[in-house]
């Protein structure tokens, strides 16, 4: 099972032997981490899905252990940690693994299409989302929290991503 959040991404990589796809839109009030887990019993979910209980479907979900990632390469470990925290420095964290510049910004677009700029500010905008349908917090502390230069220029990013002000997210969650 893939887990992760509206207006985010991953890799459609299946086994020669194919795959079975449902997509399930949880309610914006069950937060949990992006990743792969193995469910014992697939078809409890589906059965839950298909009787249109997306609350039910959202507490199996949360009772799935995630497992640990493991990083085949070294842009898998950059989008994790970029996820995880959206202003990591750039420069340290290449640095610390021994990657040249150049070769960071070729590699990382290669394999995931954008920069890892662009990522860390789809991450940082991923970010603010979720604080703003989760928690009360007034958004000009969200958006310095977060590292954006402004409450405007988090609204201009979050409605970018998502085609939504930040102001229109938080009715929808409650």
């Amino acid at each position: 099972m893939i887990l992760h959040e509206a207006f985010e991404a991953h890799l459609d990589h299946f086994s020669a032997s194919g795959a079975e796809i449902l997509n399930l839109s949880l309610p914006a009030k069950y937060a949990f981490r992006s990743g792969v887990a193995r469910i014992d019993d697939p078809d409890a979910i589906v059965r839950v899905a298909e009787k249109g209980d997306s609350e039910t479907a959202a507490l199996l979900v949360l009772f799935t252990k995630l497992r640990e990632p493991e990083f085949q390469d070294w842009p898998d470990d950059l989008a994790e940690s970029l996820a995880k925290n959206a202003s990591l420095d750039l420069s340290r964290w290449r640095e610390a693994k021994g990657i040249s510049g150049w070769e960071l910004s070729r590699a990382f677009g290669k394999v995931f299409g954008i920069s890892p700029c662009a990522f860390r500010a789809r991450a940082r905008t991923r970010q603010a989302w979720r604080a703003i349908r989760t928690t009360d917090t007034a958004l000009a502390a969200i958006a310095a929290g977060c590292g954006f230069a402004d409450q405007a220029h988090m609204t201009r990013s979050v409605k970018n991503l998502t085609g939504r002000c930040p102001s229109a997210w938080r009715p929808a969650c409650k």
